[in-house]
């Protein structure tokens, strides 16, 4: 069944779906697909302790209580969401091909393998920890009663171990809204008949965008390295020969969208998009500063608060390199990405019209040493917006 959008573009599911329609719905398929493909790659690695990813996806009552957890939140925030209110993300940059949704939220797909579902999980542990600390504050978690918390995943050890840590990064995450999936018209699962990669899944998140009315968008792909501990060598060198530098500047640019209408290059929306390959040829440093300063339009706009943004954006990271310096001593957030977002119209911008999130978690992991690539990554975006603040 193919959607025809506002904008003119078609969104096709699965033709062998009938009557199909993106709802909530708790599906045991979709776990146990992820399960036993994460099994059948790593019961034999012998991973070390120290360096597991965050829970074991073996247990897959576990899994099924989360995956059911976090397609029933979407029933409570999207309580009647429907497909003809979808569209293509606008203002996407970098990853796979995203959905928005009623222009507050972003639909991202999932990776059919435990990538998916670590993702998911992640999401779920920051929104029970949120939970915790209002049933702390209300003191309503003393007495046992209405708890919103999911002890499952509160008191797994590792999990708690690492709370501060993660209570600490949810202002620094997009808000979640649970996950989307697409299931017959009558509201039953998906039969076992169905290939699970020709179901398409979603994970919901705010439009971090939308309160902008012409985003720039920056995305960084943060840390040294971007592949797990347990990657194949093949994995490691591809992933290595794709951007070297990475090695030695700690991030790099995934894709950049800037707003710049009178520019002969500019789309039809008015906006410059810069896509991955735009980011891997960018060697030295001062390659990636001029690159900042046209994502901050610090050459071509008078507004003088311009310069400000990028110092309220160094300020955010700070307190991001701060939080992980002081509270990360057993976390690994490897191939994670941080979204910077600007407002781009001169004629109602505004220096605190801005925003600095982490995404992408499906590479998620415990680490015993901490995260240095990651900070080192951090560190190196912070030195680059203090040259430019300085240079201005």
């Amino acid at each position: 069944m193919a959607t025809q959008f506002s904008n003119g573009d078609s969104f096709s599911f699965d033709t062998r779906i009938v009557g199909c329609s993106l709802i909530a719905v708790s599906s045991v398929v979709c776990f146990t697909f992820w399960s036993r493909s994460w099994v059948s790659r790593n019961s034999n690695k012998g991973v070390r302790k120290w360096d597991e990813t965050l829970m074991d996806l073996r247990d897959t009552e576990i899994g099924i209580k989360i995956m059911n957890r976090a397609l029933g939140r979407s029933k409570i925030y999207l309580p009647n969401f429907n497909v003809r209110n979808v569209n293509f993300m606008k203002h996407q940059v970098g990853g796979h091909p995203m959905l928005s949704y009623e222009s507050e939220y972003v639909m991202k797909p999932l990776n059919s393998d435990c990538r998916g579902f670590r993702e998911v999980l992640f999401y779920e542990i920051l929104q029970e920890l949120d939970n915790c600390n209002k049933c702390a504050w209300s003191k309503t978690i003393s007495a046992g009663k209405n708890c919103e918390c999911n002890t499952l995943l509160v008191n797994y050890e590792p999990i708690a171990v690492h709370s501060s840590l993660l209570r600490a990064l949810k202002p620094f995450c997009p808000n979640y809204f649970g996950t989307i999936m697409e299931s017959c018209s009558d509201g039953s699962t998906h039969s076992t008949r169905y290939k699970h990669d020709t179901v398409p899944t979603h994970i919901v998140l705010s439009d971090v965008t939308m309160h902008l009315k012409k985003p720039c968008v920056l995305d960084l792909k943060i840390g040294q390295r971007t592949y797990e501990p347990d990657a194949s060598l093949e994995k490691q060198e591809s992933q290595h020969n794709k951007y070297p530098e990475q090695q030695i500047h700690g991030f790099r640019i995934v894709g950049m969208n800037v707003y710049d209408p009178n520019h002969s290059k500019s789309d039809a929306l008015g906006y410059r998009r810069f896509g991955k390959q735009f980011g891997m040829q960018l060697k030295q440093k001062k390659d990636i500063r001029d690159a900042f300063c046209m994502f901050f339009k610090l050459n071509n706009s008078t507004h003088i608060g311009r310069y400000k943004v990028v110092e309220n954006v160094m300020m955010d990271l700070i307190q991001l390199l701060q939080i992980h310096g002081e509270l990360n001593r057993g976390m690994a957030f490897y191939a994670s990405s941080l979204l910077i977002v600007v407002e781009g119209d001169d004629a109602c911008f505004s220096p605190e019209k801005y925003a600095v999130k982490m995404i992408d978690f499906s590479h998620v992991r415990f680490n015993s040493l901490g995260d240095s690539g990651y900070i080192y990554g951090l560190e190196s975006v912070i030195d680059i917006l203090n040259d430019i603040r300085e240079m201005y």
